[in-house]
């Protein structure tokens, strides 16, 4: 919010506002700032609307991408309470902002893997959309790394759209070095955004242990989900593919959350999209039963639980 204050009222960002964030959150801050001013429920609005879009989102692909063996919009909802999971994940900060261009590359991922359906467009959006995330917060630089590791083992990619993926990922950061080159700032603009990166300094706003009371539920049904599909879920060749993606993403998804500059509840939001589709698996494997619909409003009632106690 004082960023944004800063940088609407005329102070340039990085030469006069000393600050670490990305310039497209500075950018956002600033227009928030310009037409509402400081407006705490503005944000929370805003990230509401935001969430919302996130659940559309992920849901949408799962069922164009067929994931799993029926229609349903038990991954959304799963989403949106995992999402819910504490207050701090409802303000609109870079975290929250650039996990929505990270689920749109993550679309175009899954259509890629389907193997009728390899385009080029896709590939150079899967970059695009990184790169976008990128520079609303820098970390989120992981996800092009693990694009292409998933490429490497699930794809049949050919070396010409691990260019063009480069290309679009590159894009958006090459344009922002741009603009502050223009504007005689880009020693400013590697000094305050590029080089932090390199340095691991993080702030722990909450506990380790307070962390693990938030996610305690969400990570023992995403255990049993994990083991169930173990066991031997019965998943097409396509799907199997899928969850091992999605494995994948956690993976980097945890790494993200390690390099972090800070530990809060809402830098996990990342890490939402995986456990979201392997519960959802969990749950849609099961036999419709009283002992099915009674784990999950357990899981509920647990997540509601948590997110009332975190305040």
């Amino acid at each position: 919010m004082l960023v944004g204050e800063k940088v609407a009222s005329g102070s340039l960002l990085y030469s006069e506002v000393w600050d670490e964030i990305a310039p497209l959150s500075a950018l956002v801050y600033s227009l928030i700032d310009y037409f509402f001013g400081r407006s705490q429920i503005v944000y929370q609005l805003l990230a509401y609307f935001t969430i919302c879009f996130q659940v559309f989102i992920f849901n949408r692909f799962l069922l164009s991408s067929r994931a799993y063996a029926e229609n349903t919009y038990v991954p959304g909802l799963i989403y949106a309470l995992l999402a819910s999971i504490c207050y701090d994940m409802h303000t609109l900060t870079p975290f929250l902002m650039g996990m929505t261009f990270i689920l749109l590359s993550l679309n175009n991922i899954f259509s890629h893997i389907e193997v009728r359906a390899k385009r080029d467009e896709d590939i150079l959006n899967i970059g695009l959309y990184i790169g976008i995330a990128t520079i609303i917060y820098l970390p989120y630089c992981l996800f092009a790394l693990c694009t292409l590791v998933i490429f490497t083992f699930f794809t049949g990619t050919v070396p010409r759209r691990y260019a063009l993926m480069t290309f679009g990922f590159l894009l958006p950061i090459v344009v922002s070095g741009g603009y502050f080159y223009l504007t005689d700032r880009l020693d400013d603009f590697v000094f305050s955004f590029l080089a932090p990166f390199t340095q691991i300094d993080k702030i722990w706003y909450v506990s380790f242990k307070d962390t693990m009371f938030l996610f305690v539920a969400p990570i023992a049904y995403f255990l049993l989900a994990f083991f169930r599909i173990l066991q031997g879920a019965r998943l097409t060749n396509y799907q199997s593919r899928l969850t091992q993606t999605m494995l994948v993403w956690l993976l980097f998804g945890i790494l993200f959350t390690l390099i972090a500059d800070s530990n809060s509840p809402n830098v996990y939001v990342v890490l939402v999209a995986p456990i979201a589709f392997y519960i959802a698996h969990y749950y849609l494997a099961k036999k419709r039963g009283l002992f099915t619909e009674l784990s999950f409003l357990l899981f509920f009632i647990l997540i509601v639980t948590t997110s009332v106690l975190s305040h």
